[in-house]
């Protein structure tokens, strides 16, 4: 019991040094994917607007990915300013938060101990490095999908 008690605050630990790195990763180059440029404008036309009900790029509407992505960059964008780390915010906490719950669901499975290896294991992934340090949508979505599978 001990040890499965200081596994979990090790790895919450580790979650927060996750964090670090993905957000110090977001901070390190200007938006390049396709699609990072898009989530972006359409979040500061939503600001701009006042709009945040109807996401538009370039005056256009703009219903491609769900409106949470949008709405997370902006409230970034309202306390950072409009920066690339703003936009890339919630996708690096989103994306923590699910490699937690990946170490939840493996200490629901098996033990504290697998779940201690199942979060090293993911939170080291070139994709989950990926996700959590580009303004898409996957970093703020994927949260949900590991939190379902935990209930």
């Amino acid at each position: 019991m001990k040890i499965s008690f200081r596994l979990g605050y090790l790895a919450i630990i580790i979650l927060l040094l996750i964090a670090g790195v993905y957000l110090f990763a977001a901070k390190q180059t200007t938006l390049w994917d396709r699609d990072e440029p898009r989530f972006a404008r359409a979040s500061v036309e939503m600001i701009n607007s006042g709009n945040y009900l109807i996401p538009t790029f370039n005056g256009k509407l703009w219903l491609d990915k769900p409106i949470l992505t949008y709405w997370c960059q902006a409230a970034a964008m309202k306390i950072f300013g409009q920066t690339e780390f703003a936009c890339r915010f919630f996708s690096a906490i989103g994306t923590a938060l699910s490699c937690f719950f990946v170490f939840l669901i493996g200490k629901r499975l098996c033990n504290a101990d697998t779940g201690f290896w199942a979060l090293g294991i993911v939170s080291t992934t070139l994709m989950m490095f990926a996700i959590g340090t580009l303004a898409t949508s996957d970093g703020v979505t994927i949260p949900f999908t590991a939190g379902a599978m935990l209930v």
